[in-house]
């Protein structure tokens, strides 16, 4: 099987970084062809462009073409980091440190996502559609890279899956999507709770069935009560006295 050719240009260009440098006017003439792209895609579909109708709908040959992508594969490969890229630049506005920044994560990638009407934007439409269509060798890391986002919007990367699935829903309102996913967390939790193993019961010594094998524990002492208010249920192994003032 021959390998593709793509991926031949990514080991070379990695065995020398040199290999990727762009001039300011191949970064133009990318840009632009990143924008025809989706607009084409966007209109025709993944299978209505060809790679020779993409060159000539950017007015050049196929053969220039090629010098910035190998083939529509790559090119939807780049088209979608760009897009992750941007999710990404709207989420670091969130601070790392606000408590209430998953719920803040969620809504900066629907901002990112969505028009103002609530639809998808249509980067993150053709996204949604052709990402998983991609050959493995492309599709791996922007997986990798989607999940990523997924753990910082849900704070769980047990969730993080269910959560953009909800995200990337077209149908779903973008301003119930908060309220659904809370309704989510809450049902969890209270199943959770209701499958909870009830406390143990103490064990009897058979030899002395007046005293369970769990002992009680012993009298709080007195000297004590004012520092346990204070400094609430100590640890285990804390020396409570240890830190009383003399």
């Amino acid at each position: 099987m021959e390998t593709p050719h793509r991926l031949l240009r990514a080991v070379a260009e990695d065995a020398d970084p040199k290999l990727r440098d762009l001039s300011t006017r191949d970064l133009d003439r990318r840009d632009r062809i990143f924008e025809v792209a989706q607009t084409l895609f966007s209109r025709f579909g993944r299978h209505g462009v060809t790679f020779r109708g993409l060159a000539a709908a950017n007015h050049m040959s196929p053969v220039t073409l090629r010098r910035f992508f190998l083939d529509i594969d790559a090119l939807l490969g780049e088209l979608f980091v760009r897009h992750m890229r941007m999710i990404a630049t709207f989420m670091g506005r969130v601070s790392a440190d606000d408590p209430d920044r998953h719920r803040l994560y969620r809504a900066a990638y629907i901002a990112a996502t969505r028009t103002g009407f609530g639809a998808p934007t249509q980067a993150h439409m053709l996204f949604t559609m052709y990402r998983p269509t991609l050959p493995d060798d492309i599709a791996y890391d922007l997986n990798q890279a989607r999940l990523a986002l997924g753990d910082m919007i849900s704070g769980s990367a047990d969730r993080a899956d269910e959560l953009l699935e909800l995200l990337d829903t077209p149908t779903i309102d973008p301003e119930e999507i908060e309220l659904i996913w809370q309704r989510r967390i809450a049902r969890t939790a209270a199943f959770a709770k209701a499958n909870a193993a009830p406390p143990r019961a103490p064990v009897i010594d058979l030899q002395n069935p007046a005293k369970p094998s769990h002992a009680a524990p012993p009298p709080p002492d007195p000297e004590l009560d004012d520092l346990t208010l204070i400094s609430g249920v100590t640890k285990p192994g804390f020396d409570v006295r240890a830190q009383a003032p003399p």
